[in-house]
C-alpha cells in the first residue's frame, strides 16, 4: 500500500512567492495583520503561514494548522505547529470582518490556497525584513506604545485581553495553543492583580464619597444625606 506524506511533514516545503503587486498603500496590510495578531494571540510563524482558506468569515474564526520557520540559511520552511495543542480554531472579534473583507482582494494571494499576508514584494513576510517594511519603530510611537514594544508583545496583549474578558484557564490554553497550564496562569495572575487594583480604586472612591458626605450641609434638609441609598 502506498504511503501518503502529510503536507505538514514536508519539512523542506517552500511556500509560494507572490504573484501580484498590491494596489493600495502597503501599510494597510500591516494594520490588519497587527490587529489579527493582537486579537487572536497567534504566534509569528502561525500568522505568516495563514492561507486564505484558514479564515472563516461567516463564523469569524481562524484555523491554525501550520507554522513557518526561517532556517539559518534563510530558507522558509512550513511545518506543523509548535505542539499538537497549536492546531486549533480561534474565534475573532466581529469588528475585524470589515477589515478582512477589504484586505482579501487587495493583499492576499489569489485562491483559497494563497497566502493571507505577504511581504512587500510578494511571498512570505520574513521576520528579518519585517521591521524595515512596516517601519515598526515609528508605528510603535504613533500608536502610543512603550519603546521597545515587539511584535510578539501583540500575542501577550491578546492573551491578556482574553483573560480580562473572563476566559478560563482551559479557554486561554486553547486560544494560545498551549499544552500546559503554566503559560495561561501567567495571564490569569495578571488579571487577578489588576482586579485587586480596580477594587482598591473603588474603595478609594467610596471613601472619598463618604468623607464628602460627612461635611455640614448648609442647604435645606430634603432628606438627602449624601450617602449611597440602600438597594433592596
Amino acid at each position: 500500500m502506498a504511503r501518503h506524506r502529510h503536507p505538514l511533514r514536508q519539512t523542506r516545503h517552500r511556500l509560494p512567492r507572490g504573484r501580484r503587486t498590491p494596489r493600495r498603500d502597503h501599510l494597510d496590510q500591516h494594520i490588519v495583520r497587527h490587529d489579527l495578531a493582537a486579537f487572536s494571540g497567534l504566534r509569528w510563524g502561525e500568522l505568516v503561514g495563514l492561507l486564505v482558506r484558514d479564515i472563516d468569515r461567516e463564523n469569524m474564526v481562524v484555523r491554525v494548522s501550520r507554522k513557518v520557520a526561517q532556517m539559518q540559511d534563510g530558507e522558509l520552511v512550513v511545518g506543523p505547529t509548535k505542539s499538537a495543542a497549536g492546531v486549533r480554531t480561534v474565534a475573532l472579534p466581529r469588528f475585524l470582518e470589515e477589515d478582512l473583507v477589504a484586505h482579501l482582494p487587495e493583499f492576499a494571494e489569489p485562491g483559497r490556497d494563497g497566502l493571507l499576508f505577504t511581504g512587500k514584494r510578494g511571498g512570505v513576510l520574513r521576520r528579518g525584513n519585517f521591521h524595515r517594511e512596516t517601519d515598526w519603530a515609528r508605528a510603535v510611537v504613533a500608536a502610543g506604545l512603550p519603546k521597545g514594544f515587539h511584535f510578539h508583545d501583540l500575542r501577550h496583549t491578546g492573551n491578556q485581553m482574553a483573560a480580562e474578558a473572563g476566559a478560563t484557564t482551559r479557554e486561554l490554553m486553547q486560544r494560545m495553543g498551549q499544552s500546559t497550564v503554566r503559560a495561561a496562569m501567567i495571564y490569569q495572575h495578571a488579571t487577578s492583580a489588576r482586579d485587586r487594583q480596580i477594587a482598591e480604586e473603588l474603595n478609594a472612591r467610596v471613601q472619598q464619597y463618604r468623607t464628602a458626605g460627612q461635611k455640614p450641609d448648609d442647604g435645606p434638609d430634603d432628606g438627602a444625606t449624601g450617602a449611597p441609598a440602600p438597594v433592596g
